[in-house]
């Protein structure tokens, strides 16, 4: 396809790239399209047009696409019809998703690649005559590619609760590693093993707390009202672990057909949640030890 004026062409655009970037409330999708500009014999076919493009129309998805928005370019005019043609010349054009959107989007991309399309749509203009000029580009854009752009936009982050991160090298089966590679098995959509890897990653806290003895105790106390608020949130902890268990993988089925996408993120914030109280709590413990009375 390529955008016209009359029979002849003035660029052939290619939706050649996909990045992402960090707004506040939201998510910002970049995509990179580059147009190639075909040298123009104005003896032959009249004046040079220039084109300036609308904001475009992006769709997602295949078998069933619907709409994202409009993306806007950062460069009106990103090129000049000129004699001599140029080779592709590359714009950004930019679309923010609400954190709703974005949640619909990656339902839909169900850990896959990501078709989008774009809907091009420009004013060329020349002396004494104006027109509008369409287009349409769509691209499949890879796993990887995708998740890289998720990245950028500070998506599956912001998915979660913060969670302190402390400082240096960690080992690969340390609890921060561990909750970082079942983040990236959510959104590659390999569900059941990221709530399995949420459980390593309780076993992991509960290991650097020094809590294996305490959990257990918590669980086995009978007289649940005697239970102190703390007690409580190592009882939910160890429920999160029964949850997630390699065991219960294999009941049912295969291992990786048991827990869907909306039962690993609801692990996922829980196990975030966990984390973030115990780190707190080990800290609040360490104060009151260093404090003088």
């Amino acid at each position: 396809m390529s955008l016209y004026w009359n029979s002849r062409i003035i660029a052939d655009p290619v939706l050649a790239r996909v990045h992402g970037y960090k707004v506040a409330g939201g998510y910002g999708i970049r995509l990179g399209l580059e147009f190639a500009v075909p040298a123009w014999d104005e003896s032959k076919v009249g004046p040079t047009p220039a084109v300036f493009f609308y904001p475009c129309a992006v769709q997602v998805g295949d078998s069933e696409p619907y709409a994202l928005g409009r993306a806007f370019s950062e460069n009106p005019q990103p090129f000049l019809v000129t004699e001599h043609g140029s080779n592709p010349n590359g714009v950004l054009f930019d679309l923010v998703l609400s954190p709703a959107a974005m949640e619909r989007l990656e339902r839909t991309r169900a850990g896959q690649g990501m078709q989008v399309k774009v809907k091009l749509q420009a004013e060329a203009r020349r002396p004494g005559e104006t027109r509008v000029v369409s287009d349409e580009v769509s691209r499949t854009f890879s796993q990887s590619d995708w998740l890289i752009a998720l990245e950028q936009a500070g998506f599956g982050r912001t998915m979660l609760f913060e969670v302190p991160i402390p400082e240096g090298e960690q080992g690969d089966e340390h609890w921060s590693r561990l909750l970082e590679r079942a983040r990236r098995e959510f959104l590659e959509g390999r569900y059941s093993t990221s709530v399995g890897t949420c459980r390593l990653v309780l076993e992991a806290l509960t290991s650097e707390l020094k809590q294996d003895v305490a959990v257990q105790g918590a669980s086995d106390l009978k007289k649940k009202r005697e239970r102190t608020v703390e007690q409580r949130e190592l009882v939910l902890r160890q429920a999160a672990m029964d949850y997630s268990s390699p065991s219960h993988h294999m009941d049912g089925g295969h291992p990786d057909d048991l827990y869907d996408r909306r039962a690993a993120q609801m692990l996922l914030g829980i196990v975030s949640s966990l984390v973030t109280s115990g780190l707190a709590r080990a800290v609040d413990a360490q104060r009151a030890v260093a404090t003088p009375t």
